[in-house]
């Protein structure tokens, strides 16, 4: 934290990546999803690039997530239900 404060003066930060991995692997967890993970390609490809979605600037996130594959993604096979996207929790603790 201190090398980015030294080479981006002003710079603000909201949390770090690890973190948020950790998070969101920890969630996995607790809904028994982190076999699915593992197993199903298509899954795991929408649990990356939500986790992406921490390097899209904060104003567009919105935006680039219903315009994405991310969004066509989550709402085949159950992805979507299975990683709770639309429940108030996960949009307070990644909005």
């Amino acid at each position: 934290m201190n090398a980015v404060r030294a080479d981006f003066p002003g710079t603000e930060i909201f949390g770090c990546f690890f973190h948020l991995v950790r998070s969101i692997k920890r969630q996995l967890a607790e809904q028994r999803l982190l076999a699915r993970c593992r197993s199903d390609s298509t899954f795991q490809h929408a649990v990356r690039m939500i986790v992406a979605l921490a390097y899209v600037p904060p104003a567009i996130v919105q935006t680039t997530f219903d315009s994405s594959q991310l969004s066509l993604l989550t709402n085949r096979r159950g992805v979507r239900k299975d990683l709770k996207i639309d429940s108030p929790v996960f949009a307070r603790s990644y909005s």
